[in-house]
């Protein structure tokens, strides 16, 4: 059919062979060089990492049974980074729970600074929010209650250690 449609529309010039290899040069042209950067690991890499995400998703939302409807798809393929900020309307429609901030949650955000309102590294943070009680510092490891002393307890600490400006105590994974 298509053989005879096609000589007959070019009036007897183009057989059907002719117009489907011109067809196929033309498509191949125009689509070789999108198909060319298309990495099939890297496509097979970030389905599996959404497949890893929606996973997740469906336990927290089993435990926590704070999402609405389709929240789940919404928030694992509806923003384009985990950085991305949902503002307190978008909350509520997704979430079942949402408030504004306590002032003692106001009070811990503010304490923390920066690495509470964004990642900044995967270097791990600790923050020590109170003073130790001196007695169990003191005592800590020490056989049947002796006081034990710390040596280190008058030394100044090493370049590039201890605690940051902020009072936080970085631990890098690459000392770990």
């Amino acid at each position: 059919m298509w053989d005879t449609s096609i000589l007959a529309s070019s009036g007897g010039i183009i057989s059907f062979n002719s117009a489907a290899k011109v067809a196929s040069d033309l498509v191949t042209g125009i689509f070789s060089p999108i198909f060319s950067k298309i990495d099939p690991y890297d496509v097979g890499q970030k389905a599996r990492s959404m497949r890893i995400a929606n996973d997740y998703g469906e336990r927290l939302a089993r435990v926590g049974a704070n999402l609405k409807g389709d929240a789940l798809d919404i928030l694992t393929r509806g923003y384009p980074s985990h950085s991305f900020v949902i503002d307190m309307e978008e909350a509520k429609e997704l979430f079942n729970n949402v408030r504004v901030l306590s002032d003692r949650e106001i009070e811990l955000v503010d304490a923390l600074g920066a690495p509470a309102r964004m990642q900044i590294s995967n270097d791990a943070i600790i923050y020590f929010l109170s003073e130790p009680e001196a007695e169990s510092v003191e005592n800590a490891g020490a056989p049947d209650g002796a006081a034990v002393e710390d040596p280190d307890r008058d030394r100044e600490p090493a370049a590039g250690g201890g605690a940051d400006a902020g009072g936080a105590q970085r631990d890098s994974q690459a000392d770990a």
